[in-house]
């Protein structure tokens, strides 16, 4: 009997740890519950607003990009004008040094006219004409070239034409040889239909130790031809120890 009234003695006691545990459990769920919670609303929000970028940073580098993509391309740009320019120049040095070797190796074969009597040689310093041993060997020479008349002659605007006939010789009634253009054959070419010149012109020099001579001393050609393109400098300036422009201690470099 004693032992059954201490344990219902004891009773309330259990009851009030038992209403003491189950209040600190309940606070322990709430807080839990709060915890994860917040983790799964404010984390990830907070954690995306710090991992971006705001408008300004993305302003500020899309303007750095620009500036330099714009240094680049102006880079390739001074590149591009340069090779042109130098393509343009070495194009018209080509046809420059075409036209003169075309002259100067048929100046080369050229013969005094009074040995082709109905032809003379002439020379100026727009046009010249003469008497060649350019053609085709004859049949019954072998190894001689035949005579051609060619005359070279600047227009005054652009072009320098090369015209040239086979020669033909005939007998006359007195028996002397008369020598003429065979009219069929004659060509006339551009030397330079793609490449205009700006000056052209033929220097004379006439042989004064042979009298009657038709064939010249010496005969010098001068021809130019202009290109377009672009030249740019750099330069540097600096205003001296009085930092103040245009006095004596200035300092350039490169040109005005």
């Amino acid at each position: 009997m004693i032992s059954v009234l201490k344990n219902l003695m004891g009773i309330p006691r259990i009851h009030a740890r038992l209403k003491t545990l189950s209040q600190a459990l309940s606070r322990a769920l709430s807080t839990k519950f709060t915890t994860k919670l917040a983790t799964k609303v404010i984390g990830p929000r907070e954690s995306w607003r710090r991992a971006g970028f705001s408008l300004v940073e993305i302003l500020v580098a899309t303007t750095i990009l620009l500036i330099i993509v714009m240094m680049i391309s102006m880079v390739f740009q001074q590149t591009s004008g340069a090779y042109q320019s130098g393509t343009r120049r070495v194009k018209s040095q080509t046809v420059l040094r075409s036209v003169l070797g075309t002259i100067s190796r048929d100046l080369t074969l050229a013969v005094d006219s009074r040995n082709y009597p109905g032809i003379d040689n002439d020379f100026s310093s727009s046009a010249i004409s003469f008497i060649a041993l350019t053609g085709i060997p004859d049949k019954d020479t072998p190894g001689k070239r035949a005579p051609q008349w060619i005359e070279y002659k600047y227009d005054g605007a652009s072009a320098v034409k090369r015209r040239c006939a086979d020669l033909t010789c005939r007998e006359q009634n007195d028996g002397t040889l008369t020598w003429s253009q065979v009219a069929s054959g004659q060509q006339e070419t551009t030397l330079n239909p793609s490449q205009p010149l700006t000056t052209f012109f033929f220097e004379i020099t006439p042989d004064m130790s042979t009298p009657g001579s038709m064939l010249p001393l010496r005969v010098d050609i001068q021809g130019a031809i202009e290109t377009d393109g672009k030249s740019s400098f750099v330069s540097g300036r600096s205003a001296g120890k009085d930092r103040k422009w245009k006095t004596a201690d200035d300092i350039v470099v490169g040109g005005e």
